[in-house]
């Protein structure tokens, strides 16, 4: 049998939200606690499991776990504040964040680490939109050594938020190498590093191996990412958009390109989305 209800990628504000937020502030019914380095948070047990496949199985009588007898968990790997911003979202449908950005920092890739640890896909899924809005900025921000080592100790290789973290560095690359804010950074977190240089050869061999290329269609123009051989070979190329059919040599290139994954643009594979 399934712990979790079907995830809810949409806005903030569902019915569910609206019905169950006041009883968080309230404590009206509960009949579980949440205990984290001193702070006790009591909770609805139909609230957190719906919503955590961790928290389901740990007050799931037929687990066996104790947690499922005493009603109540104890968390170690987290801070009470994080804590506090998780309930606040499984409730209310958002949690409370701090005015300025270098805290907004640190609780997104706080919230987000707890979310992939206690299995809440929901929470993560707000994190991670939160941390690409944050992205562009990070650099500048005091917190982004420390927000930095936060993800690489909580996430795994192919981590959607490593690859904004990367992608994003990638892009502001030039500027950032006179950032002492990042090199430091680049030292402390090794493994940042080497997937800083993995990606930076990555997108070396791309941009040597294929380019961006305009449709010599007066009435058409839009451009196209191929193989650099086929701008130069006599095989015909078609246009996606006008479907014009003519010679790659007929082609103006317009710059080197990034050849994204099929069914993907440059711009979206950049932002975050995909594999690298």
């Amino acid at each position: 049998m399934p712990y979790l209800l079907p995830e809810v990628t949409g806005g903030e504000n569902t019915e569910f939200h609206c019905n169950v937020g006041g009883l968080l502030e309230s404590g009206l019914w509960t009949d579980a606690t949440i205990e984290c380095h001193g702070d006790i948070f009591r909770v609805h047990k139909a609230v957190i499991c719906s919503q955590s496949a961790y928290f389901a199985k740990a007050f799931d009588p037929k687990t066996g776990f104790k947690e499922a007898h005493t009603s109540t968990i104890i968390l170690h790997d987290v801070y009470p504040d994080t804590v506090r911003a998780i309930l606040q979202y499984l409730y209310h449908g958002k949690w409370l964040s701090p005015d300025s950005e270098d805290e907004q920092l640190v609780q997104t890739v706080d919230i987000y680490a707890a979310a992939e640890m206690y299995q809440l896909a929901s929470v993560k899924y707000k994190a991670l939109n939160q941390f690409r809005t944050l992205a562009p900025r990070m650099f500048a921000l005091q917190t982004f050594p420390s927000a930095v080592q936060t993800i690489y100790e909580n996430t795994s290789e192919k981590d959607l938020m490593r690859n904004i973290l990367v992608r994003t560095s990638l892009l502001k690359f030039d500027e950032l190498q006179k950032n002492a804010t990042f090199n430091d950074t680049l030292s402390q977190v090794a493994e940042f590093g080497k997937e800083l240089v993995h990606g930076m050869g990555r997108q070396l061999l791309s941009n040597q191996s294929h380019v961006v290329i305009k449709c010599p269609k007066a009435d058409c123009r839009k451009e196209k990412t191929i193989p650099t051989e086929h701008l130069t070979s006599d095989g015909a190329i078609r246009c996606p958009t006008c479907f014009y059919y003519t010679a790659g040599r007929a082609w103006e290139q317009v710059r080197k390109g990034i050849r994204p994954p099929d069914g993907m643009t440059e711009a979206q594979w950049l932002s975050g989305y995909g594999p690298t």
